[in-house]
């Protein structure tokens, strides 16, 4: 207790409404820590192989992978650079940007949007990942508003609206700058994670993380098509990983489900020293 108590009265001299050990918790995972590049690259050296491996294993599938400690502003991407349709991941912007306009003051969480609260709205979006949710928020927000925001605002340039495709890199980039609290105030960052907490379509990333580890997601698929993207925290340390795969035709959900938890598994090895049986 002294410690924490310590560590709040330090902390607030930096970063202001860290009012709880959460809080204090999330804010110095978030915090980077200088590390040599060519360490980081070495050190994640087993995963860029176990990509390579499934890349290898399933030739008619197209792979795109970032991942990043959270606290390091490096991201390492593996596979395809391609931006991807992005099925429902990018409710997440959608969600920011609505988050954003609230705390300019030119929209309200409590306000009524086709009859449904604007806070009710983003909790199908990110939860339930109810499209229709999803298009009454994009019909209020509108085009430019949106466009804007990811592009200028959260600076993520291979956004394209018009086919909703962007890269896992910039999913990467979105995700530490929320986590970080660099778009939201706290009580808005802390609204997005704690429905990505509880976010649907578990059986990618989430299944695949260490076993009391906390897991922000947000997933996304069609029928050609399955993505994941996370934040996972465990023993004090959490990294970032984007999944993005596509393929042909009708996507079998089992061989995604395999894929997705090779790769994850050798996340948490080279993130967590957690090495699977």
């Amino acid at each position: 207790m002294i410690l924490l108590s310590l560590l709040l009265v330090i902390t607030s001299f930096f970063t202001p409404n860290l009012q709880t050990s959460d809080d204090v918790e999330r804010f110095a995972l978030s915090q980077p820590k200088p590390e040599d590049e060519t360490v980081q690259i070495l050190r994640l050296l087993p995963l860029k192989n176990a990509i390579e491996e499934q890349i290898t294993a399933n030739p008619d599938i197209k792979l795109s992978v970032t991942a990043a400690k959270l606290n390091s502003d490096e991201v390492y991407s593996y596979g395809s650079i391609d931006s991807f349709r992005a099925a429902s991941v990018t409710k997440l912007l959608i969600a920011s940007c609505y988050l954003s306009q609230v705390e300019s003051g030119t929209s309200a969480l409590d306000a009524e949007i086709a009859g449904v609260p604007a806070s009710e709205l983003i909790r199908r979006m990110l939860v339930l990942s109810d499209n229709d949710a999803l298009y009454v928020m994009q019909e209020e927000i509108g085009f430019n508003t949106f466009q804007d925001y990811v592009h200028k605002t959260v600076g993520l340039s291979s956004l394209d609206y018009t086919n909703n495709s962007i890269t896992s890199v910039d999913m990467a980039i979105f995700l530490r700058k929320l986590y970080r609290g660099d778009l939201l105030n706290l009580e808005h960052t802390e609204l997005v994670l704690s429905h990505m907490k509880i976010a649907n379509y578990r059986k990618y990333i989430v299944d695949a993380a260490p076993s009391g580890s906390v897991v922000y997601h947000k997933a996304g698929w069609l029928k050609d098509r399955i993505l994941d993207v996370a934040i996972v925290e465990y023993g004090g340390e959490a990294y970032i990983l984007t999944i993005f795969s596509e393929t042909e035709g009708n996507y079998d959900t089992k061989r995604a489900t395999t894929i997705f938890t090779a790769i994850t598994q050798k996340a948490n090895e080279v993130f967590f020293g957690i090495v699977e049986d």
